[in-house]
């Protein structure tokens, strides 16, 4: 390789993780979700009319947007040659001049601009008589560069496909891996199978109106919780769209597939639809009328809390809260039993504690981390002892809604030994109050259930109360 080569390089993909478009477009789709409805329109005008509408409306971190860290490397390694280097990006040029601002190295920056897309074969055109024939080397990281490494000296490709890798010659190449996992286990990671736990809760009506024994109840829970599942999936991914700046200011969120640039943008756009077409799927299929309804009202629900509401202090725990419910009551439609007022009243205090020990817990890391306020919600770290008072006393209120529950006449005509079931209250109250305790000391992971899943103590608690309601002998 030439030292005294201009060395050119893309934006999107290349020196940054992700593409400035697909940011501009989410951001702007955030702050109003109808544009999705105009873009088409204003895509009649070409493609760099879009990347500058957007453009112009919107304004990127660039600080938070992720790298491309081994190829940084790279470069300050070219800029101690004395190279002169240059970013060339089919984004649009007021971005790419920002960004280049950011490092400080680029001998020049050029973008789309005037109504021309800087990419493919306009940009090997305009990089060939700037530089010349071979007068250049490229690093780029997509199929188009192809346009642009038939006319360059070197190809440098940034964390490529092995399909795009098989095209460039090996003697006019440079390869450089970057450390992250496949696009498909990233998809995997973003959707959460772990979360899928939550959706057990739709089977608990089924225990507590006793029809376990019912093959068809079973099968009716079954696919709805996988229903919801793929519908709570298609949330994650929303979510996760709509959190990108707050997530990358974030100390562990960071690392999540959209935010650290391993999971492409457009997959999250593509995948939730898909996700949430398959969930209405089943339910159709399985002809569960009175299940659509409920699990309409839930994706309604977490879109508008992604969108909106999880930024207003207060409501945003309460619709936590409310989403757990809505997983009852789904497993009570598509089942058609009736959900007592006792297990709404016990599940609203306890998801409640769960969610202000996922606030707790979030605003403990921020304290730890010497900031004052959460990004993207609306507490501030002095929230801290408010949130542990308020969370550890609805802890409590959903065992003492248990225990009223336990000596109702309700209890006694499901059970030959009632009696039994009073210890359950004295394990759900060493369970939550171990709960806050570890909150408290700071080793929550911000997100009880999957603390729940690994913790070997919630295991024990909940054999235990499967002993004591065998013993009490259901009817």
């Amino acid at each position: 390789m030439n030292p005294s080569l201009p060395l050119c390089v893309d934006l999107d993909g290349t020196l940054l993780a992700t593409d400035c478009l697909w940011e501009s477009f989410i951001l702007r789709l955030k702050q109003n979700p109808l544009i999705l409805f105009l873009v088409p329109f204003w895509l009649l005008k070409g493609k760099a009319a879009l990347k500058s509408r957007l453009a112009s409306k919107v304004e990127l971190d660039v600080e938070t947007l992720p790298e491309n860290p081994r190829f940084l490397n790279w470069l300050a390694s070219q800029v101690n040659l004395g190279r002169e280097i240059y970013l060339v990006s089919a984004s649009d040029q007021a971005l790419v001049s920002t960004v280049a601002d950011k490092f400080g190295f680029f001998k020049e920056a050029i973008g789309s601009s005037d109504g021309v897309n800087l990419r493919g074969k306009n940009k090997a055109k305009y990089l060939v008589d700037r530089f010349g024939e071979k007068g250049f080397d490229y690093a780029g990281n997509d199929f188009s560069d192809l346009e642009i490494w038939a006319h360059s000296k070197t190809a440098i490709l940034v964390h490529p496909l092995s399909r795009l890798t098989a095209k460039v010659p090996k003697e006019n190449r440079v390869i450089i891996e970057e450390d992250r996992v496949s696009v498909p286990r990233a998809f995997l990671k973003a959707i959460r199978p772990h979360q899928w736990v939550k959706n057990l809760l739709i089977f608990v009506p089924l225990l507590t109106a006793h029809v376990y024994y019912e093959t068809s109840a079973w099968i009716s829970a079954l696919l709805a919780f996988v229903s919801f599942s793929f519908c709570a999936s298609a949330v994650y991914l929303i979510n996760d769209l709509t959190d990108l700046v707050s997530d990358r200011l974030h100390s562990s969120k960071r690392n999540r597939p959209f935010a650290s640039g391993a999971l492409p943008l457009y997959c999250g756009l593509i995948g939730a639809p898909f996700l949430l077409m398959f969930s209405l799927l089943i339910m159709v299929f399985a002809n569960y009328t009175s299940g659509l309804p409920v699990l309409g009202i839930y994706f309604l629900a977490t879109c508008l809390y992604s969108f909106w509401l999880k930024q207003v202090a207060g409501v945003d725990i309460i619709f936590l809260a409310g989403l757990y419910t809505l997983r009852l009551i789904q497993g009570g439609a598509v089942i058609e039993v009736e959900i007592s007022e006792w297990l709404l009243a016990f599940s609203l205090f306890f998801f409640l504690s769960l969610a202000l020990a996922k606030r707790f817990s979030e605003l403990f890391n921020i304290k730890e981390e010497n900031r004052d306020k959460a990004m993207g919600r609306g507490y501030l770290a002095s929230d801290l002892n408010l949130m542990a008072m308020l969370g550890s006393s609805s802890a409590y209120l959903s065992v003492l809604v248990l225990a009223l529950y336990v000596s109702s006449e309700r209890v006694s005509g499901l059970y030959r030994q009632p009696e039994w079931i009073w210890l359950i209250c004295p394990i759900m109250l060493t369970w939550v109050t171990r709960l806050w305790l570890v909150t408290y000391r700071g080793k929550m992971d911000e997100d009880p259930i999957s603390f729940a899943i690994k913790d070997r103590f919630s295991y024990g608690a909940v054999i235990l109360m499967a002993v004591v309601a065998f013993l009490a002998s259901p009817i």
